[in-house]
């Protein structure tokens, strides 16, 4: 199953005269977004909207770098049919291993050998026998040279990837300090956050 796309935001402040300019400080949705006590803004990063996901494989029963007790890592675009250019689709492969996104998976808190982090440190690490697999939705974006204005960023050539959201179980949103976290699980940057 395809990972849930990024729901749309909508503008918190109300248009002026139906029109695309905003009345500053007059909250379109005040019942719903007045009861927020603190926001937190990301920089827009001018790229190209890519989910990552470590979902179920119902797929033919085959083993390889991709698979890990039934799961795989899938790249998708803002939309289930963006079209995503070769040189993006093995950006993310060689940077998005399911042997690595596996460690984001935690174990039951009260868990006596791990305390809920799903690692048991012994000689090497290992994934604790509480961790049960479930799906995790990386939101970010990828920016570079030939990706719309992203070539500002980077002057190398190369391209990059942005974490900014992160869905659990396709039901849970992290909270903004635990997507910085996951971001240096991956070894990735979090979208610049003020």
């Amino acid at each position: 199953m395809a990972a849930p796309p990024y729901p749309k935001i909508e503008n918190l402040y109300a248009s002026l005269d139906g029109g695309e300019a905003r009345a500053v400080g007059v909250l379109k949705r005040p019942a719903r977004t007045g009861q927020i006590a603190r926001w937190l803004c990301t920089e827009k990063i001018d790229g190209t909207n890519i989910r990552v996901s470590l979902e179920v494989y119902d797929g033919p029963s085959t083993s390889g770098p991709q698979l890990c007790e039934g799961y795989r890592v899938q790249f998708y675009g803002r939309t289930n049919k963006a079209q995503m250019p070769d040189f993006i689709q093995e950006y993310l492969g060689a940077t998005f291993k399911v042997g690595d996104m596996q460690w984001l998976w935690q174990g039951r808190r009260g868990c006596v050998n791990c305390v809920g982090a799903g690692k048991v440190l012994m000689d090497t690490v290992v994934r604790c026998h509480c961790v049960e697999p479930y799906p995790i939705t990386l939101y970010g974006e990828v920016y570079g040279a030939g990706i719309q204005g992203g070539g500002n960023y980077r002057r190398d050539g190369g391209v990059s990837f942005r974490l900014f959201d992160v869905l659990v179980a396709e039901k849970h949103w992290l909270t903004w300090e635990s997507v910085a976290g996951v971001a240096e699980c991956v070894h990735q940057d979090g979208a610049p956050a003020g």
